[in-house]
């Protein structure tokens, strides 16, 4: 798979898709960005958006999960499967809308939902698996004179957004989901000297960013 990786690192332009599940509440977001370079010389061209709302059923069920103590494994496991259902739907539509083929995509780069501790999806290999493109998420920032990796939360993403809409001009509607491939793309670039795609760490360090990579069988 690294070798997959290297291939597109190579690429003077990638491809990707950057899908965000907290954005606004009750939607989905997701872009399709052509990106070249990484660090503080990234580059991208918003080639499209698409946004969908979470049907009333699943956000009844993400209402009740956030209070509920007792939530069993065959709950979650229906919650995770509207969820992929609903980002899969997404992906689909915003292709729909381009005049863009979606096998020229190169990477996904998915920031996961977070409720009540719980993670969805819970496997984003299932996304690469039904999307047949390799997904980066669960990304992390290395930050700090004692290097601490820190999961990028809403809250942290939220500050990188900061950064990205002054470098980029976003509009509010797509700026986190483009936030989320530029940390695909960081994380698919980085050798781990990189800068953060979007702003410098509160310590006004530099700031490297990572991610896991999920594959299709």
């Amino acid at each position: 798979m690294e070798k997959f990786l290297e291939k597109i690192r190579k690429k003077k332009n990638r491809l990707i898709v950057g899908i965000e599940t907290g954005n606004r509440p009750g939607r989905l977001g997701a872009v399709i960005v052509e990106v070249s370079g990484y660090g503080n010389d990234t580059l991208i061209d918003l080639k499209g958006t698409h946004s969908m709302a979470l049907p009333q059923e699943l956000l009844n069920a993400l209402k009740a999960l956030e209070v509920a103590d007792d939530f069993d494994s065959e709950d979650t496991a229906g919650i995770n499967f509207l969820i992929l259902h609903q980002i899969i739907s997404l992906y689909q539509e915003l292709f729909e809308k381009v005049d863009i083929d979606s096998g020229e995509v190169d990477i996904i780069g998915l920031k996961c939902m977070e409720i009540a501790g719980r993670i969805f999806p819970e496997d984003p290999s299932a996304l690469s698996e039904m999307a047949g493109v390799a997904v980066a998420s669960h990304f992390t920032i290395l930050s700090g004179s004692e290097g601490t990796a820190v999961s990028v939360s809403e809250a942290i993403l939220q500050s990188l957004v900061d950064g990205a809409m002054k470098k980029f001009g976003l509009d509010k509607e797509s700026r986190e989901a483009v936030c989320v491939a530029m940390l695909a793309n960081e994380s698919l670039c980085s050798d781990g000297k990189g800068q953060d795609p979007c702003e410098r760490d509160s310590d006004g360090g530099n700031a490297d960013l990572s991610g896991e990579f999920f594959f299709p069988a």
